[in-house]
C-alpha cells in the first residue's frame, strides 16, 4: 500500500504496469539492503534518527542542539501519503461583535457555535 501511494506515480515508473512498478521499486530495496546498517546497542554514544515503517514511528538518540533538533522535527513532519489541509478564519470574536478590529478575545457565542460544527 505504502508503495502504491507513494511511488507510482515517480517520473521513473511512467508507462509501467502497476505490478511492473511494484516489482521493481522492491527490487530495488533488495538491491540496497545490503548497504544498510542497523542500529545496535553499540551505537548508543551517537546521535541518530530512524524511522521505521515509512515514518509511523521515529526514534531519536541523542538528539540536543537547535540544528538536531530542527531535523527530528523535519523528519518526524514528513508524511508519505497525500493529505488534504483545511484552512479557516477563526468564528466571530467579541471584537467582531462590536465591530473592532485586532486583539485577541475570546468567540462570541456564534463563534464558539461555528467552532464545534467545524
Amino acid at each position: 500500500q505504502n508503495i502504491r501511494a507513494t511511488k507510482l506515480n515517480l517520473p521513473a515508473y511512467h508507462g509501467l504496469t502497476e505490478a511492473e512498478a511494484i516489482n521493481d521499486f522492491r527490487n530495488r530495496i533488495l538491491n540496497n539492503t545490503s548497504h544498510y546498517e542497523t542500529m545496535s546497542e553499540a551505537d548508543k554514544d551517537f546521535s541518530w534518527i530512524k524511522t521505521v515503517d515509512g515514518g509511523k514511528q521515529v526514534v531519536l538518540n541523542k538528539i540536543f542542539g537547535y540544528l538536531p533538533g530542527r531535523i527530528a522535527s523535519f523528519v518526524m513532519n514528513l508524511h508519505t501519503t497525500p493529505k488534504s489541509i483545511y484552512l479557516s478564519r477563526h468564528g466571530e470574536s467579541k471584537h467582531n461583535v462590536k465591530q473592532m478590529i485586532g486583539g485577541d478575545t475570546d468567540l462570541s457565542p456564534h463563534g464558539e457555535e461555528f467552532a464545534t460544527c467545524l
